[in-house]
């Protein structure tokens, strides 16, 4: 199946190149779980096919932040979330 990532990053970093797949959610409420869920579905059918090498990390952005069980979800499957905010330079978690 084909699946749409909003933006996918390849960058050297500590001797290796990382790809990360980047996830953008303009909402006007936090992120739900079901999203994140979403999110890590598409990361391990997209990683199932490439060799161990190319294998991407997420990151979940959103400007309205993510309820609890969004970041639980993440925390445990190892997405970065991302918060922006107007005016903010963004905020890891």
């Amino acid at each position: 199946a084909a699946h749409e990532i909003d933006l996918v990053l390849d960058t050297p970093l500590a001797g290796r190149t990382w790809h990360v797949a980047v996830e953008c959610k303009d909402h006007a409420r936090p992120v739900e779980k079901e999203t994140a869920a979403g999110f890590r579905a598409v990361l391990l059918d997209v990683n199932e096919r490439l060799p161990e090498e190319e294998k991407m990390t997420g990151i979940l952005v959103s400007r309205s932040g993510f309820r609890s069980g969004a970041i639980a979800l993440a925390g445990y499957c190892g997405i970065c979330l991302m918060e922006i905010r107007r005016g903010d330079r963004g905020r890891f978690q």
